[in-house]
């Protein structure tokens, strides 16, 4: 998947019900349980922002984790952040600041 396609998919979300917004959910879906590490972060970022599906801080954190295990920059700040205010996954400022950190690395 191109950056893009993540865009225009993620617009696509934000705005919702432009251009079959649920057909291209479960396609950004898709993508993602196939192990697309820039599907993962737009889908984490799907759910932290309620982009097509109710918001759900846990799946966001999840997807987050994820993307930055697979090495998307994005996710690794994404999930430093989750991991230093507590959202969707338990607060730990020591491994928020590892992720954060790597995000810059790559």
């Amino acid at each position: 998947m191109t950056m893009r396609q993540v865009a225009c998919i993620s617009v696509m979300l934000m705005v919702g019900g432009v251009c079959r917004a649920a057909d291209d959910f479960a396609s950004l879906q898709k993508q993602a349980e196939g192990g697309d590490p820039v599907a993962m972060a737009a889908l984490g970022d799907a759910y932290e922002r309620g982009s097509g599906v109710p918001i759900d801080l846990r799946q966001a954190a999840a997807w987050y984790q994820k993307a930055a295990e697979a090495g998307n920059p994005m996710a690794m700040k994404n999930l430093g952040n989750c991991l230093r205010d507590g959202r969707g996954i338990k607060r730990d400022p020591v491994a928020a600041v590892g992720w954060s950190g790597q995000s810059h690395l790559h």
